[in-house]
């Protein structure tokens, strides 16, 4: 996978606050860390542009290029300074203008020094979620998941996720399952309590097929006992040791991890679709059936219908592709599945190219994306 890429631009005056920036990421080793680099990257490279911004920094004619050349598109910037209450946004120069839009953040914030920008670096990097966006549904058999579902929705709950658990969430008198049917493609994650009596309940089942089909990310938590859906034969899950002082911190870790983890993929995407629809006469057409699915269309006529999810792709997905593509009254020359990137085993490769090779399909790493749909504009 491509290491995650900081920029960090600064006039000399800036020097310092750079470093203590570079050297509060250190602990992150994963994270690629460029000084005043000579181009913004590619839009399919997860990163993030850090505009240090002193007094030096708003005359510097190097800073103000990269601003300008950031300015238009969709890659994920921040500005930090030195204090934030000292520091007057209204007076930016116009080649900084865009940055005005943009939360900044200063370096004394937080209880201590960087606390509170290296924080948003992370997040903005894709290393941790924005738990405010971060909506958790959680399924579970009331007979013996109860009580964890419980503790789960507590837990998250206090740590800044907005948790939906139905004996919490909803008022007296609705229709729950007609409101929980509505909630879950809502959510961005769905966290099965996988218990013993789970595999039994129909409830439970409808949740899960609810949320495969809406591509939300599902993790499975497996109490002591608990058989799987063969749905979820392949996902991967999490034991659950009630034994654990720490279990709750460790499914938390989990969701976090799978949350920053798909919002960075998503934001990549959409940085290239963006770019490219910037270079061509194209337009992207939302689908009713997922955030996750669009068309690429050029003067009224669709080019390609695409899906894009943080997973391996298989032939449930593939075969939901080439539905979505058939289903179309213009139907676009091509549907392309876009993953994660990760590689893919002998059997899965075989599958995909068995699939392609009969319908008008498309598989793409997230690195692929932008060479091969310039390709097909040619």
């Amino acid at each position: 996978m491509t290491r995650p890429l900081l920029q960090l631009i600064h006039a000399p005056d800036g020097a310092a606050l750079a470093a203590a920036i570079a050297a509060g990421l250190a602990s992150h080793p994963r994270i690629e860390v460029q000084l005043n680099p000579p181009d913004p990257p590619p839009p399919e490279r997860p990163c993030l542009l850090t505009f240090v911004l002193t007094p030096a920094a708003l005359t510097d004619p190097a800073v103000a290029r990269l601003a300008a050349l950031a300015a238009p598109t969709l890659l994920p910037q921040l500005a930090v300074v030195p204090v934030h209450a000292d520091f007057a946004f209204g007076a930016l120069p116009a080649s900084f203008a865009h940055l005005k839009t943009l939360n900044a953040v200063g370096w004394d914030q937080g209880t201590a020094p960087g606390e509170r920008a290296l924080d948003s670096i992370r997040k903005l990097l894709g290393l941790t979620p924005f738990k405010d966006d971060c909506r958790v549904f959680i399924s579970y058999r009331r007979s013996d998941g109860a009580a964890v579902a419980r503790a789960l929705y507590a837990h998250l709950s206090d740590k800044g996720y907005r948790a939906f658990l139905d004996t919490e969430t909803l008022e007296g008198g609705v229709a729950v399952q007609a409101a929980i049917h509505a909630a879950i493609p809502e959510r961005d994650f769905l966290l099965l309590v996988n218990s013993p009596d789970a595999y039994g309940s129909t409830w439970v089942q409808e949740e899960i097929e609810v949320a495969l089909n809406r591509q939300v990310t599902v993790l499975v938590l497996d109490l002591p006992g608990a058989q799987r859906f063969p749905l979820l034969r392949d996902l991967p899950g999490l034991p659950w040791d009630a034994a654990d002082p720490d279990r709750l911190a460790r499914v938390e870790a989990q969701v976090a991890a799978r949350l920053a983890t798909r919002w960075g993929f998503d934001q990549r995407v959409r940085q290239c679709l963006h770019a490219l629809c910037g270079r061509r006469d194209l337009t992207q057409q939302r689908q009713p059936q997922s955030q996750r699915q669009l068309i690429l269309a050029t003067v009224g006529q669709p080019v390609c219908l695409i899906h894009y999810e943080d997973a391996a792709p298989g032939l449930d997905r593939l075969y939901q592709l080439h539905l979505g593509r058939t289903a179309e009254r213009k139907k676009p020359a091509v549907a392309i599945l876009v993953h994660n990137g990760l590689p893919l085993t002998r059997l899965e490769r075989a599958a995909v190219e068995w699939a392609a090779a009969r319908r008008p399909l498309r598989v793409l790493a997230v690195e692929e994306l932008t060479e091969t749909l310039e390709g097909m504009l040619k």
